[in-house]
């Protein structure tokens, strides 16, 4: 394609980067000599809705003028029907490719981004434009330290030309509301906003479930933790920024983007409390980068260079919190030949201040048993934040926990995230993992625990746990929960432990599992649980379930006898009762 003249004007040079709903270009206008960047959106000839709207939306964006917006010059629809927008060409990497690359930047950098987004965000809002589709990748870093915000005016298009029940790509950055079908406003930019500073300041998303609906869920229900517990030393200020821009209710985020802006200046003006470790307030000074080539923001750009070599310092005459903040600013390398030097027992104190990818690389150098004496010496939260960093080692992870008091072991893998958890549950000891759940009292907390884990984990605990132990567990935990774990345990196991739960909990777990996985468990389950889970569904969806189960309706309608039938019929009501299988002539 290169060399194609769009819309008799631009011509396309060079392809900079190609996604789901499109491709990016360098072109040339050739009306006034300027290179530029050219993003062509894919185009269905079906779609003439959805091309106006973007049009419509991406006119309106185009009049926003604010240094932390990409300029757009042009945009419109060639012959061909394809959708084009034509934006200034710019030299930097977009924060996906920062994080990627360099890791998570100093704090006062983290936040100098965040306000300057807010800015941007702010001029949007107030022209009533949300972005929708805020993330790392849409937000370009610049030479010069200052950010800009992509892709104004584009989620609306790609979701209205995509099936409605389709969420475009995977959800770390949607806020519940969006998650929840609704159309939302500028706080939901604010929650994304959140998730991205979490990222900025741990290497993390708020939530990394692997499993897509798992991850939609831990959006729209699960409570996310602070991001001190990554990045021990942050401060309780910054903490209680990022948990209020992650609220899962729009209402009780901060009402606008020129709130979060004014937040974030106090926390940059306010001078620090001695000894907090990685935090240096009031001057934000950021390294200037070497200038890459002129790349679209959407594309790729080279790998920066390799940072000259920093030597180490002497921090065995530093105090704690001075020690760990050095630590945690030089490269990798040189922080690890400092660790070499100091005595086992001052180790742990450190770990526990330092980046959590720090850490893991410090425990990836000990041996088992210092690693397992630092491991127990480390809060758990800490402990765990740098075994989630060894994700990619679930046998070595598994080794150190084997090895420690199950009391300390249990307390960590309360703390590990769900994708390291996955891999990491089938390689523990057995009986560590039923002595985990055996010590979390009241019952109430393992359950708890349980809700926390994605559905794997939790069934594979569930399964070690025992029939008796597994239904007191799953009847404790909320429905949708309990019937993702029941659903990932063994056949025979999972209905052991459903019938020996209470029939109405039982009912009401089993109606929400999948149709044909309801038809299924209630061939086996015992009969008041076939009941309980008939009035835990629509009449519509009961009905749906015996049909699914075709000739085997009938036997199940006889095992549950007439007067249960009868009941059920009247419940149903004449033109769906109508739709069941008739009971055998017992003649």
């Amino acid at each position: 394609m290169p060399g194609r003249i769009l819309a008799n004007r631009y011509e396309l040079t060079a392809l900079l980067g190609r996604g789901g709903m499109g491709e990016v270009w360098t072109a040339r206008d050739t009306r006034i000599e300027r290179q530029v960047a050219v993003k062509l959106l894919k185009h269905d000839p079906g779609t003439d809705d959805a091309a106006e709207l973007f049009l419509r939306e991406a006119r309106t964006a185009g009049g926003l003028t604010h240094p932390g917006i990409v300029t757009i010059h042009d945009l419109g629809q060639d012959d061909d029907g394809t959708l084009y927008l034509v934006m200034e060409l710019l030299t930097g990497r977009d924060l996906a490719q920062v994080l990627r690359h360099d890791g998570p930047p100093a704090l006062d950098a983290a936040l100098d981004w965040t306000a300057q987004m807010c800015d941007a965000l702010t001029v949007a809002h107030d022209a009533g434009i949300v972005h929708r589709d805020l993330k790392p990748a849409n937000v370009l870093l610049t030479p010069a330290g200052t950010v800009k915000i992509l892709d104004f005016g584009i989620a609306r298009y790609t979701s209205t030309i995509t099936q409605a029940s389709r969420i475009i790509g995977t959800p770390h950055y949607m806020p519940p509301e969006r998650l929840m079908g609704k159309t939302g406003d500028g706080r939901g930019d604010l929650y994304s906003l959140g998730c991205m500073l979490h990222e900025l300041l741990t290497g993390a998303t708020p939530f990394t479930d692997p499993d897509t609906a798992a991850l939609m869920f831990a959006h729209v229900q699960r409570a996310p933790e602070p991001p001190s517990l990554l990045r021990p030393g942050l401060p309780p200020t910054v903490d209680e920024l990022v948990l209020d821009l992650l609220a899962k209710a729009p209402e009780d985020r901060p009402p606008t983007a020129r709130a979060v802006t004014d937040r974030i200046r106090s926390l940059i003006s306010t001078p620090a409390k001695p000894g907090r470790a990685g935090y240096s307030p009031t001057v934000i000074d950021l390294p200037e980068p070497d200038p890459a080539p002129a790349l679209d923001p959407a594309g790729p750009a080279p790998a920066p260079a390799p940072a000259p070599a920093t030597p180490t310092p002497s921090i065995e005459s530093l105090s704690l919190p001075d020690a760990a903040y050095e630590l945690g600013r030089l490269p990798v390398p040189a922080a690890l030949d400092a660790l070499r030097r100091l005595p086992h027992h001052q180790v742990p104190a450190l770990l526990e201040r330092v980046p959590a990818q720090l850490a893991a690389e410090a425990l990836r150098e000990m041996g088992i048993d210092h690693r397992c004496g630092v491991l127990q010496r480390l809060p758990p939260s800490a402990a765990a934040a740098a075994l989630g960093q060894l994700s990619d080692r679930p046998d070595e992870i598994a080794a150190a926990l084997n090895n420690l008091p199950a009391p300390s072991a249990q307390r960590i893998v309360e703390h590990l995230a769900p994708e390291v958890a996955v891999p990491l549950i089938d390689a523990l000891n057995p009986a560590l993992t039923s002595q985990i759940l055996g010590s979390l009292q009241p019952p109430q907390r393992a359950a708890d625990v349980l809700t926390r884990l994605a559905p794997r984990p939790a069934a594979v605990l569930l399964e070690r746990a025992g029939p008796r132990h597994a239904a007191q567990l799953l009847q404790l935990m909320p429905p949708v929960q309990a019937a993702a774990a029941l659903a990932g345990m063994d056949g025979d196991l999972a209905i052991g432990t459903l019938n020996r739960m209470p029939p109405s909990r039982a009912g009401q777990v089993v109606a929400v599992l999948p149709p044909r996985s309801i038809a299924s468990t209630l061939m086996r389950a015992r009969t008041e649980v076939v009941e309980y889970t008939f009035a835990a569904l629509s009449q519509t969806r009961t009905v749906d379930i015996l049909e699914q189960l075709g000739p085997l309706a009938r036997t199940l309608l006889e095992r549950m006898g007439p007067r249960a039938v009868d009941n059920l019929t009247r419940w149903l009501g004449p033109e769906l009762a109508a739709r069941l299988p008739q009971r055998r002539d017992p003649r």
